[in-house]
């Protein structure tokens, strides 16, 4: 099934290539960025500018704070790590001070970020394949990694699939909603990319620490139950709004 993917994996090894290509999927994630903000600035009220704006602020400090969570989970010895992941929770705490440098709107820049960060992962992680990193458990089918020079479980390009998935339902559900801005985009990428990211930990070839769940089950883990929280304010106040309609109207 993977032959062809395979012979490109290893003759690129042999070719002292892999490091080039993985870097080149994470130079794509700028390519693929730019067309993403191109296309929601033409689509939503923020406007071309301010998203431009969004993109080259916002970005930077995402990829700083994801080196300074290396820094610290290894702890304080090393400085940097390419998990993106990890960031995507925090991300609605760096859009606070963005927002008012870019004046738009949190819930605007939010509402940006809900599908970028999946959608950048999806490429970003392509680049893992031909590393051999973020591999998954050896199998008698799958994609050969240049470490252990056997074949493994495919899960980076599952994962990379997962995030293309968040990705597409978050979309629809901005052309359902005519690209309006809403505080529950947010939360509702954190729901699905950390339940799906949670079950995908356990295909992975990694350390793990309790009930076969690793470090990043317990943050993708924490990643669902901010948003769960975070939906049940919104609903919550959505509710208390609504009953004082009622008695207003009544």
């Amino acid at each position: 099934m993977f032959e062809c993917l395979n012979s490109w994996i290893i003759m690129a090894a042999e070719k002292g290539l892999s490091n080039k290509i993985y870097t080149i999927f994470h130079i794509l994630n700028y390519a693929v960025a730019l067309i993403y903000t191109i296309w929601y600035g033409y689509k939503t009220k923020i406007g071309l500018k301010k998203t431009f704006y969004i993109l080259l602020i916002t970005f930077p400090l995402i990829y700083l704070w994801m080196l300074v969570l290396y820094w610290i989970s290894s702890g304080f010895r090393e400085f940097g790590g390419q998990n993106m992941v990890m960031v995507f929770v925090y991300v609605p705490i760096i859009a606070l001070g963005v927002s008012k440098i870019v004046k738009v709107r949190w819930v605007d820049e939010c509402y940006y970020h809900a599908a970028s960060l999946p959608l950048l992962h999806s490429f970003g992680h392509l680049g893992c394949v031909f590393t051999g990193c973020c591999s998954g458990f050896e199998s008698t089918w799958g994609i050969y990694n240049i470490i252990t020079g056997k074949l493994l479980f495919p899960i980076q390009l599952i994962e990379s699939i997962v995030s293309l998935t968040v990705t597409a339902i978050l979309i629809i559900r901005s052309h359902r909603h005519k690209y309006e801005a809403d505080e529950k985009q947010f939360p509702l990428m954190l729901v699905l990319y950390g339940s799906l990211r949670f079950l995908c930990e356990f295909f992975r070839d990694n350390d793990k620490i309790l009930m076969g769940c690793s470090s990043l089950s317990f943050h993708a883990l924490f990643m669902c139950i901010v948003g769960a929280v975070w939906l049940g304010v919104i609903y919550r106040r959505e509710r208390r709004r609504s009953t004082v309609e009622k008695k207003n109207i009544d």
